[in-house]
């Protein structure tokens, strides 16, 4: 989520005002550089053949320590980070491929 805009704090502080005074609220990425986006085989695939790709503005947010840093310079510093560990399956790579390109990443 953070990591989608050019100024991850901004980004944050965005969501910030139209949060309830109080309560709590949750956000997840995908640790790009830990290889666990969903169009992640395509990316390693360009990269042995040294086809550069788009990341996202702020990628550098998707690690987790920076990712936890991002909301505390965003005002909210009682933030706990919790590392997510997923399984996907698709029924065929057809079925892989269309999901995938069809979206953004």
């Amino acid at each position: 989520m953070s990591f989608f805009v050019p100024d991850s704090v901004k980004g944050v502080t965005e969501m910030k005002k139209v949060m309830r005074p109080g309560r709590s609220t949750s956000a997840y990425v995908w640790d790009i550089y830990g290889g666990v986006l969903p169009t992640e085989p395509f990316h390693k695939e360009f990269g042995t053949v040294n086809i550069e790709y788009p990341c996202p503005p702020s990628a550098k947010a998707s690690k987790i320590d920076v990712h936890g840093a991002v909301w505390i310079n965003a005002g909210l510093p009682k933030i706990r980070t919790k590392k997510i560990s997923v399984q996907r399956t698709f029924q065929s790579l057809t079925t892989f491929g269309f999901l995938v390109l069809s979206r953004p990443l």
